[in-house]
């Protein structure tokens, strides 16, 4: 998988980076995602013509205290982008390990010209993709292999809603959700 960043380049002249074709174009201030992968693209991010900040990733984190019970597009566990970016990955924690099944997880893109509780999208295409808490156990997974964990829908826009539903709960406690991505 290749490693992406987003960067904020503070060019002097304009410069295209990334695959050949098509490439990205830098210029002045503009904010763009490169593939570090692409040799092209380290050989012009080692320029002296231009200087760059690499943009922070993004791992908000929300949390519910109490006993988890299921829930929809009323969870209250809702996060709105504060730019544009692409989320790669979903964890989840509990302070008191379910007892007599798992916990699932679904994470809901919604639309910024919507209601956080408007029907969305699924990250997740396929439901053992959803972040889940095995019986007895405080965290979820990522594994790569079988794609627990990982969003497959990614991409979302400033202003957009990501909501968490709770859709198996079995007498869990105290949830900490963490979106990964950048």
């Amino acid at each position: 998988m290749a490693q992406e960043i987003n960067v904020r380049g503070i060019a002097r002249t304009p410069f295209g980076a990334g695959d050949h074709p098509p490439m990205t174009t830098v210029s002045g201030s503009a904010t763009v995602t490169l593939d570090l992968d692409d040799g092209h693209t380290r050989r012009v991010l080692q320029n002296e013509r231009a200087r760059f900040v690499v943009m922070p990733d993004l791992y908000p984190s929300l949390q519910s205290f109490g006993a988890l019970s299921v829930a929809g597009t009323a969870s209250g566990l809702v996060w709105r982008a504060p730019r544009a970016g692409k989320l790669t990955a979903v964890t989840a924690q509990v302070g008191a390990a379910p007892s007599g099944g798992d916990v699932v997880l679904d994470v809901v893109l919604v639309d910024s010209a919507d209601e956080p509780t408007a029907a969305g999208t699924s990250v997740f295409t396929a439901d053992s993709h959803k972040p889940t808490v095995a019986d007895g156990e405080y965290a979820s997974t990522l594994d790569e292999t079988t794609g627990a964990g990982y969003a497959d829908n990614q991409d979302f826009a400033a202003g957009d809603y990501l909501r968490v539903e709770i859709e198996s709960a079995n007498s869990a406690e105290d949830l900490t959700v963490q979106f990964i991505g950048y």
